[in-house]
């Protein structure tokens, strides 16, 4: 059987936050992510010449499905003087059902908040991406889902904004030391967050450039799609990546997961370097993988 269909600002006073937000705006319009690649590029131009690894073909699958990602936008909106949420230190919520497409503007949005040195914001950021990511579930799942994060569900403790800024950080640690199945297991004691497709989701919106999402729809693609299949066999790239989704905790799932972003990696790199840009991310390719495997089940 496939996997269930994956489950992927208001007013507010000026903020370091918004300060942050925009100044990754500006940046970002500079070296903006892979929908502004012309569609005309030729894809001989991005080609490995001697088919290495039939990379290729990869790079083809990214092209032919960069326009077909189309997650729905769901966020929580933060605000400091009304909402329903409370994230401490004067910081309240608002969900946000938007039932447009995921873009860059989300993207930013959900770093700035991850990366924020505010641990309220950075308790904001959790909930709005586990919110967005049952947004297919539909606005009710999703909301409630979101809030057992912030009030705790079952053994499983509410997630303060200490807790929440104190696994972040140890997370981008990991990140920067080029560890990321460390970081993505320093999410495992997070109500929500502990396996594999929604702490790859807080990985891939705090680091886009390196990484991606993991979850029951890319596990199934590796093994069924007709071209990634291709790749997960003995010595393929994604051989090191296959069954990982389970507990974020395991040593086995973090190297899936860490073995998954390296290609992804490597992908965007082989782009980058061809085109002569910075535009595509990890998180791009993933989700343009993510779309393929979508438009192969019929999705």
């Amino acid at each position: 059987m496939p996997p269930k269909k994956r489950t992927r600002f208001g007013k507010r006073q000026p903020s370091v936050l918004i300060l942050y937000v925009w100044g990754y705006v500006a940046r970002w319009k500079q070296a903006s992510r892979i929908e502004t690649v012309s569609h005309n590029e030729p894809l001989a131009s991005v080609r490995n010449a001697n088919g290495e690894n039939r990379i290729d073909e990869l790079i083809d699958l990214v092209f032919e499905n960069r326009s077909r990602y189309s997650y729905p936008r769901f966020r929580i909106e933060v605000h400091h003087t009304r909402g329903e949420l409370e994230f401490g230190d004067h910081l309240r919520g608002t969900f946000l059902p938007d039932s447009g497409h995921t873009d860059q503007r989300l993207d930013i949005y959900h770093f700035a908040l991850l990366r924020s040195g505010s641990p309220s914001e950075n308790l904001a950021g959790l909930a709005s991406v586990v919110y967005w990511g049952f947004a297919t579930y539909g606005d009710n799942y999703a909301r409630t889902r979101a809030r057992r994060l912030l009030k705790g569900y079952g053994a499983r403790q509410a997630v303060t904004p200490d807790i929440a800024s104190d696994c972040i950080a140890a997370a981008r640690t990991d990140i920067e030391a080029g560890r990321l199945g460390h970081a993505l297991g320093r999410l495992g004691p997070l109500c929500q967050l502990s396996r594999t497709p929604f702490a790859s989701k807080v990985i891939a919106f705090l680091s886009p450039d390196v990484a991606g999402v993991y979850d029951q729809w890319i596990q199934w693609g590796l093994l069924n799609h007709p071209v990634l299949v291709r790749h997960s066999s003995r010595g393929g790239l994604f051989e090191g990546a296959l069954s990982g989704v389970g507990s974020v905790s395991s040593v086995r799932v973090q190297d899936r997961y860490e073995s998954w972003c390296h290609a992804l990696r490597l992908i965007a790199a082989k782009i980058n370097n061809e085109l002569g840009t910075k535009q595509v991310r990890a998180v791009d390719v993933e989700r343009s993988l993510f779309a393929a495997i979508a438009a192969y089940r019929g999705a």
